[in-house]
C-alpha cells in the first residue's frame, strides 16, 4: 500500500468537488441522484460477477497446504515463503517463475511515502508485541514496515531469507514479470526493477490497473492470454 493520492486521483477529487459546486448552484439534487444512479449499477455488476465466479464449474486440485495452527474456524497455512526466495534456494524444484506486478523497490516512486508508511511500526508495536499479529503475523509486518518501506532492503540487496541474500541476479531460470502500467497498489517504479536485475526475464507491461490485469474485463487479453503463450514457449 502506497501512501497518499496520485496526481491523477486528486485531480479527479479536484473535479468531483467542482461539479458538487456547480450542481448546488443550479439544480440541487441532481448529482446525488447520479451519484447513487452510477452506484448501484457498479454494485448489479459487482454482484453479477461474485455470482458468475461461484457458479463456474472450474475447482482448484492442488494438495492442501500445511496447517501450522487453528482455533474455532480460523486456519494458519503454511505457504512455503517468497516467490523469488524460494526460486533461488530451490532451483531443482522450479522450472520457471511467473511474477504478477511485485513490489521490488520500495522508494521508486517516492522515499517520502515509504519512510512515512515505515513511521506507523513504532505506533503499532505494542498491539503486535501483545497479540503478536494485526492483518500480518508480527515478524512478518516488522519486515514489511521497516525492512521493505523503511530501509529498501529488497532493491539494496540486503534483504536475507533464512540468512541468505535475496538476489534476482542469481535467478538462472525463464522469468516472466509482469507489471502493470496503471497500477496504483504497486507503482511500477517499484515493480520494474525486478525485472531488470533478473537476467533475459520477459518484461510485460499491459495498460491496466492491479487487480484489473489479473480479474478485470481486460485480464484475458492484458495478461493470461500473453502468460500462457510465455508458457506454452518453454
Amino acid at each position: 500500500m502506497w501512501l497518499g493520492w496520485s496526481d491523477t486521483a486528486a485531480e479527479q477529487a479536484r473535479a468531483i468537488v467542482e461539479a458538487v459546486q456547480r450542481q448546488a448552484a443550479g439544480e440541487p439534487g441532481a448529482f446525488a441522484h447520479a451519484v447513487l444512479m452510477e452506484a448501484a449499477r457498479q454494485d448489479r455488476e459487482l454482484i453479477a460477477g461474485i455470482a458468475a465466479y461461484r457458479r463456474h464449474p472450474w475447482r482448484r486440485d492442488l494438495p492442501a497446504p500445511p496447517v501450522l495452527w487453528t482455533e474455532g474456524g480460523s486456519r494458519l497455512l503454511h505457504g512455503r515463503t517468497l516467490a523469488v526466495a524460494a526460486a533461488q534456494r530451490r532451483p531443482d524444484l522450479v522450472a520457471a517463475l511467473a511474477l504478477l506486478a511485485t513490489p521490488w523497490d520500495f522508494h521508486a516512486a517516492g522515499p517520502e511515502r515509504a519512510t512515512q508508511l515505515a513511521r506507523l511500526a513504532p505506533l503499532l508495536e505494542p498491539a503486535m508485541v501483545s497479540a503478536n499479529t494485526l492483518p500480518l503475523a508480527a515478524p512478518v509486518a516488522r519486515e514489511c514496515l521497516t525492512g521493505w518501506y523503511g530501509a529498501n532492503k529488497p532493491a539494496r540487496g540486503t534483504w536475507t531469507v533464512a540468512g541468505l541474500a535475496v538476489s534476482p541476479a542469481a535467478l538462472d531460470l525463464p522469468c516472466f514479470v509482469a507489471v502493470p502500467a496503471r497500477d496504483r497498489i504497486v507503482p511500477p517504479e517499484s515493480a520494474r526493477p525486478l525485472a531488470m536485475r533478473i537476467r533475459d526475464a520477459v518484461l510485460h507491461e499491459p495498460a491496466v490497473g492491479h487487480i484489473g490485469m489479473v480479474a478485470g474485463a481486460r485480464a484475458e487479453a492484458a495478461l493470461w492470454r500473453p502468460l500462457l503463450a510465455w508458457v506454452r514457449g518453454l
